[in-house]
């Protein structure tokens, strides 16, 4: 579906229904800047397309005629529901001088890619973040894959961008967010395996991600959470002890599926390692690490508590990691 709304009619009304324009100053200032970044984008498609026409001995489409996604900026045909939007506002119509911006909804590939220019703007990187990852970490597969795909095309090759992202998405971990916990985590694992997350920011990632789990109760949360730290794992040295360390404490974790589902991650990471591995403070060498894969391969995560206990103090003899408060308990000797 296709909507084209005249921007200046659109705030007059917004003006009128939601209250007087000193309380609205803020807002419209930022919806200008959207207005005008969408409206920008609309055109230079527009003329792309038009350009491309011309080089291949063809006429320009005309925006008028088709209004399609590759058409740019164009006006849908009145309907009922502009009528009453008009008796409304107590105007004659819209100006037909007025600039129209054409917004595709329900087209997450074509909407999602112009939404992520809005990100180099510092003023709306946030409430953008916010949208995208409702989109890129939540359950419509198709959106999701729209909006990681638009984010990271839009983060390659701009580090100082990626590490302005990441911030906020360490920001949208915090408890002053619930809703957007999980879809964010996800997004932050998308961007680990796609290399948009800079190293320089992993280990803020890595305490983000642990306080997220801190005495949380929802399963889901902690298989976001270990996606993430799966992903930080490739990150040699402390990042990595830290990462591995969280990962193996969650071995132990009340919940089956949360066992479960962390050792099989975790086996996957450890297998994309060639050679020894190094843990910031020693390094792990290829014995080792077949010991470590076995015991993540043959333990029942599931099952029996005390072959549990068993494969996760030999993991960590394995790994040469120190042994947690609670195994320290009940291990032999």
């Amino acid at each position: 579906v296709i909507v084209s709304l005249p921007i200046n009619s659109a705030f007059k009304k917004f003006s009128k229904i939601a209250g007087p324009a000193k309380q609205l100053e803020g807002w419209m200032a930022r919806c200008a800047c959207v207005r005008d970044a969408c409206f920008a984008a609309e055109s230079q498609e527009l003329t792309q397309v038009s350009t491309a026409h011309v080089q291949a001995g063809e006429p320009a489409p005309d925006p008028d005629l088709a209004p399609s996604p590759a058409a740019g900026p164009s006006r849908a045909p009145a309907t009922s529901d502009d009528e009453g939007e008009t008796a409304l506002s107590g105007s004659q119509g819209p100006d037909p001088e007025e600039p129209v911006v054409a917004v595709v909804y329900g087209e997450a590939h074509y909407a999602l890619p112009r939404v992520v220019r809005l990100l180099t703007d510092t003023d709306l990187q946030e409430p953008v973040l916010r949208g995208l990852v409702l989109g890129a970490g939540g359950l419509t597969e198709s959106t999701s894959r729209a909006a990681c795909s638009a984010l990271v095309g839009q983060l390659r090759g701009d580090t100082e961008l990626q590490v302005a992202v990441c911030a906020h998405l360490v920001t949208l971990c915090g408890p002053e967010y619930p809703r957007l916990t999980v879809p964010t985590l996800n997004t932050l694992a998308v961007l680990l395996n796609a290399g948009m997350v800079p190293e320089t920011e992993a280990d803020t990632v890595v305490t983000a991600t642990f306080a997220a789990v801190n005495k949380c109760k929802d399963p889901s949360r902690y298989r976001a959470a270990v996606r993430v730290l799966c992903g930080c794992v490739q990150f040699a040295g402390a990042v990595r002890r830290r990462a591995v360390g969280t990962l193996l404490q969650l071995l132990g974790h009340h919940y089956p599926v949360v066992r479960q589902f962390t050792a099989q991650s975790l086996y996957v990471r450890l297998v994309q390692e060639d050679g020894a591995v190094d843990l910031g403070e020693n390094t792990v060498q290829v014995e080792q690490m077949d010991e470590v894969l076995e015991v993540l391969t043959v333990t029942p995560w599931g099952g029996d508590k005390d072959k549990i206990v068993q494969g996760r103090l030999q993991l960590y003899k394995s790994l040469q990691m120190p042994l947690p408060k609670a195994l320290k308990e009940v291990a032999p000797g």
